[in-house]
């Protein structure tokens, strides 16, 4: 494997320049605008587009780089953004040689163009690392350009402000990254691939966004003036009130689509269809990818035929497979259920998306629908909010791992959170196991004293947690902060078919 340091150097270059601590800043900066300007010289047609391109790249990493090598990078892009039809990416990854490309480069090289958009370099590295081709450079200015409308570029506004572009000009994403090394080219083409699926994914998220938000508050307004009949009235408002806390910047929405009962499928199990037209974002087309996102046991996209008809407004759960905008992790499903003037289930609203920085730091008695599971498991225990005990409690939930307490019951958070605070005295480990409800995964919360936390033991525990689970996949996130205790949460994957009537054993498993 290459080394992070082998990585600056790659745009090939002679021996990094040093200077002494005394304005060492102020001289890097001078080297680099020499070097550039070399850049420039060698190529003069480029000579306004060169110094934008390399605008924020680090000083060091410029004068690691032969001027003639920075001149043939800018060129190649510029190349490949020459003709972009509108709305389209244009995606290249190749291994430069000097002779074909004038530079050459010990990695990959991933050049992208394409309309500028929030969520393209996270989700694009994303890709990437899951592709096995790790980005070790990204190089990502904005430039705003005018085209014709058959995509044709006809100029670069190098000194525009791609915040506010002038009439008739746009601002794109120029990306170059330098990748895990990718000799063969059938890998190079199915890489491309795999990267113009993303940034398409990327556009219908974002171009969908606003709509998206709008759809949660329509459905949040049409539960408050026309209620759902035979649910209770605390249900449904905490329902409405859910949706527009998710709807005012507490989730980053990244499809939708509803949903129709149409009675029973092959099977016999009630069956929902999506309605046409109905989707937005990553759901906007009825594809096999689109499809499995929301998937159930087997594929059905419905769950089993209890949760599919039981009279709950909302669904809240992980969805079935991990997210290619953004981050990589499994996006949270919000389904609000819909029902006829019987008070009969007649279909279903679905929400993919994430959870904001700001909804996952939010007072959890600040947040509909979880604030109620709050006050309901520290009554349940018998003491007054305020109270010593009952901070205590609120200090574990407030602590608890934001998605899975939006997909906890309320029993269950009573079990886990008295269990926690039974550890408060005693130098132990306990597991807290919650199956999800589609049999897809495992929610695995482990409570430790923070001594004795270390990478060993949480890979020791994940090999355990793999082994008997029957898991295929396994995420984990850690929190050791002054608290006596440690909170490791795992996610164990697994297939519905194989775990569905499997019985862990907690305790077995705990004493391992």
């Amino acid at each position: 494997m290459t080394s992070t340091r082998e990585s600056r150097r790659s745009l090939t270059a002679p021996a990094p320049v040093t200077f002494d601590k005394a304005g060492q800043h102020e001289r890097l900066e001078l080297a680099r605008g020499e070097r550039v300007s070399k850049a420039q010289e060698l190529a003069p047609e480029l000579a306004k587009l060169v110094p934008l391109f390399f605008r924020h790249v680090p000083a060091e990493e410029v004068l690691e780089a032969d001027p003639a090598a920075l001149a043939a990078i800018v060129r190649s892009h510029r190349e490949l953004a020459e003709d972009r039809p509108q709305g389209r990416p244009k995606v290249r990854a190749f291994n430069p040689s000097r002779a074909e490309t004038g530079w050459s480069c010990p990695f990959t090289v991933v050049q992208i163009v394409t309309d500028d958009m929030p969520y393209l370099v996270d989700s694009v590295v994303a890709e990437l690392t899951k592709a096995g081709a790790p980005a070790f450079r990204v190089i990502h200015p904005i430039v705003v350009v005018r085209r014709i409308v058959t995509g044709q570029l006809t100029d670069v506004l190098v000194d525009a402000d791609p915040v506010d572009p002038p009439e008739g000009a746009i601002a794109e994403s120029w990306m170059y990254l330098e990748v895990g090394r990718v000799v063969d080219q059938e890998a190079v083409a199915v890489l491309e691939q795999r990267l113009n699926i993303v940034l398409t994914d990327v556009r219908e998220v974002v171009e969908d966004s606003a709509r998206m938000a709008s759809t949660a508050r329509a459905i949040a307004d049409e539960l408050e003036q026309d209620p759902p009949v035979g649910l209770p009235p605390r249900e449904v408002t905490g329902g409405a009130e859910f949706l527009g806390w998710l709807a005012d910047g507490h989730f980053t929405f990244l499809g939708y689509r509803r949903y129709e009962l149409i009675g029973t499928g092959d099977d016999g199990e009630p069956a929902l269809r999506a309605a046409l037209a109905s989707g937005l974002g990553v759901l906007r087309k009825d594809s096999l990818a689109a499809r499995s996102f929301t998937a159930g046991p087997g594929g059905k996209g419905m769950g089993s035929a209890e949760h599919v008809m039981s009279k709950e407004l909302l669904v809240l759960t992980q969805a079935s497979v991990p997210s290619t905008v953004v981050r990589p992790v499994y996006p949270y499903y919000v389904g609000v259920k819909i029902f006829d003037e019987r008070g009969e289930l007649s279909g279903e609203h679905r929400f993919l998306g994430m959870l904001t920085s700001t909804a996952l730091h939010e007072n959890v008695l600040d947040i509909p629908v979880i604030k109620d599971r709050v006050y309901d498991v520290i009554h349940r225990a018998g003491f007054p909010l305020e109270s010593h005990s009952g901070q205590r409690m609120l200090d574990v939930i407030q602590n608890y791992p934001r998605a899975e307490l939006f997909s906890t019951d309320t029993d269950t958070l009573y079990v886990t959170v008295t269990g926690v605070l039974s550890l408060a005295e005693r130098r132990a480990l306990r597991l807290f196991l919650r199956r999800d409800q589609y049999n897809r995964f495992y929610s695995c919360l482990v409570y430790l004293p923070r001594d004795r936390y270390t990478t060993t033991s949480r890979l020791a525990m994940q090999d355990v947690l793999l082994r008997e689970l029957s898991g295929h996949q396994l995420e984990y996130n850690a929190r050791v902060g002054e608290s006596e205790l440690a909170r490791v949460h795992f996610t164990v994957h697994t297939d519905p078919a194989a775990t569905a009537n499997a019985q862990p054993d907690v305790v077995a498993i705990q004493d391992l």
